[in-house]
């Protein structure tokens, strides 16, 4: 899985983040995290889910 984004925003505004994955076995789970970052830091957290 490869996400692709901005690496820092401002608060209250919006950004396309893109998510692409590929080639996944089958009958796994799989996890991954985006980092949401503001001038300040870490701010936030998105976990994907992606069951095959």
């Amino acid at each position: 899985m490869t996400a692709a984004g901005p690496t820092i925003v401002s608060p209250g505004t919006t950004q396309d983040v893109t998510i692409n994955w590929n080639d996944l076995s089958p009958d796994t789970v799989y996890l991954g995290g985006i980092s949401h970052n503001t001038p300040d830091g870490l701010v936030a957290l998105t976990l994907i889910n992606i069951a095959n």
